[in-house]
Formats: C-alpha cells, structure tokens, sequence
C-alpha cells in the first residue's frame, strides 16, 4: 500500500496547529485588554468613588501575555502598591497629615472602592471572554 502527500498532509497539520495556538494567544490578550479596559472604567461614573488625583493607578493597569509550555498566560493588574487599599479598603490612623491629598486623615476606616474584581466578573462571567475565544478561533476555520 501506499500513501501519497503525507508530506504536504503533515505540513498543513503543522500550519493549522500554528494558527491555533496563534488564535489562543490572541484570544488571551483581547480578553486581558478587556478586563484592563473594563478595570479602567470601572474608576468613573459611580457616585460613591473616590475622586481620582493623580490617575497613577488608572494608568498603570497593565496586560502581560506570554507563552509557557503547554499554552499561554495572561495576566491584567497593577504594580502600584496602593491598589490593594482602593480595592479592599483599609484602616487608617485619624489625625495623620497626608501630603499627596494635603490634608489630615479623618476616618478610621476607608471603605473599598472595588474596580478590579468586578472588571474580571464584567469579562468574565458575562461570557464575553467565551465570546472572544470563540470569535478567535473561528477566524481560523
């Protein structure tokens, strides 16, 4: 017996699993980039968030995509050190002057000012992050 083009059947394998991957990595990064846009929005339009001062945590919500074997990894966050107080809220000592807002603290406890993890609740149990998955790979087909 014998089998003609299994070359070419093997590199048009190869190519289809290329753009796959390819697809899966891009998939990754639009979904980041959502929950980063979603994280972003999440600092306005409510009446009960604090004013924004400088926009330093706003602007600094990063995307990293990179691969790893077996796949890809994602990740959307910040490296501002402060994010975790504006999140989960924090206590505070009353009476302490704080330069940056150029007043003395009041309030024993700030209360959390969540916008990180609804954006990835907004994206993700929305099943808009399914929605990009699927778009992407169909770009493929």
């Amino acid at each position: 017996m014998q089998i003609n083009g299994i070359n070419s059947l093997q590199k048009k394998l190869l190519e289809i699993e290329k753009d796959y991957k390819n697809a899966n990595k891009r998939s990754v990064k639009l979904i980041c980039v959502e929950i980063q846009s979603q994280a972003k929005e999440n600092f306005k339009g409510h009446p009960e968030y604090p004013n924004v001062i400088s926009g330093n945590l706003k602007n600094h919500i990063e995307v990293k995509v990179q691969d790893i074997p077996g796949g890809v990894l994602g990740a959307t966050g910040t490296k501002v050190e402060y994010a975790k107080y504006v999140e989960f809220g924090h206590n505070q000592e009353p009476g302490r002057f704080v330069p940056v807002l150029g007043k003395k603290l009041i309030a024993t406890h700030v209360k959390a000012y969540p916008f990180f993890r609804p954006a990835v609740s907004q994206v993700i149990d929305s099943g808009h992050a399914k929605d990009i998955f699927i778009a992407e790979m169909r770009k493929v087909t």
